[in-house]
């Protein structure tokens, strides 16, 4: 995979170069599809759709959690129900814009059910 961080999550470069050697490259850094440019915006859409047909179907994302399915997000939400169902106090700390708000309604959300 071209980042190991965004799980599963299909990649499909563009390019300006339409070369073997650059077909090649994006390759071996992980790509799984490319397009080089120029190209019909049809084309974008067709790859999209058939990688967005492949995607496993688990659930719906839990509200506002981007990314739901990569392997950190997966890690934060299973460590959010832990935490959920316990009696502990959460302080939930970092830069404005992580996402420190969803994470909140997140697990209040768990702690309801």
């Amino acid at each position: 995979r071209l980042m190991p961080e965004i799980g599963g999550t299909p990649v499909v470069a563009m390019t300006a170069f339409s070369g073997v050697e650059q077909a090649v490259r994006l390759m071996r850094a992980g790509v799984d599809d490319y397009l080089p440019k120029p190209f019909e915006p049809q084309r974008l859409l067709d790859k999209l759709g058939v990688y967005a047909s492949r995607a496993p179907r688990t659930g719906s994302a839990p509200e506002g959690m981007a990314g739901w399915r990569s392997a950190p997000m997966r890690a934060l939400d299973d460590a959010l129900a832990r935490v959920a169902s316990s009696q502990a106090t959460v302080l939930l700390r970092g830069e404005s814009g992580v996402g420190k708000g969803v994470a909140a309604r997140r697990l209040h959300g768990l702690a309801q059910a």
